[in-house]
């Protein structure tokens, strides 16, 4: 499900939605039993919503935008084994961009990961015991300029 609302000029609120219920079907467990189990990566719910606001100065447009998105927990494999599971887990960003308002060319300074958080994406286990983890990177900030050519 999406929704876009615009409750003022130059002001947008976008929101998203899903709901998934998927499964692997006999699945065969390492003690020999068959199963049907949570697919993996794939959550039951997921959410994400964009706010963003832009001012027209002169020809040229200033807009700052934040985003969120949330994912629920979810099995990074097939077995669902419980080492395997992913909590669920948001994060946020932040977009701060200029350049006139034809769109020919814009420079942004984009944050991603705002608050910081340190959060595991994937914990695929081994046959040694441990799992192989995949962290979401820190926080970090680029600058972009974009041109478009036609």
């Amino acid at each position: 499900m999406e929704l876009t609302w615009n409750p003022a000029a130059g002001f947008e609120v976008l929101l998203g939605a899903s709901v998934l219920d998927a499964e692997v079907e006999d699945v065969g467990l390492p003690g020999g039993q068959i199963v049907d189990n949570s697919m993996p990566l794939a959550p039951d719910f997921t959410f994400n919503t964009i706010v963003r606001k832009a001012w027209l100065i002169g020809g040229s447009e200033l807009a700052m935008q934040v985003d969120y998105n949330y994912t629920d927990s979810y099995y990074s494999d097939s077995l669902n084994t419980p080492s395997a599971e992913v909590d669920s887990h948001g994060v946020a960003n932040a977009r701060l961009s200029y350049g006139p308002d034809d769109g020919r060319w814009q420079v942004a300074l984009n944050v991603r990961n705002l608050t910081d958080e340190d959060e595991m994406m994937f914990h695929i286990p081994t046959q040694l015991g441990f799992s192989e983890d995949a962290a979401r990177r820190p926080r970090w900030a680029s600058v972009q300029f974009i041109y478009r050519m036609n």
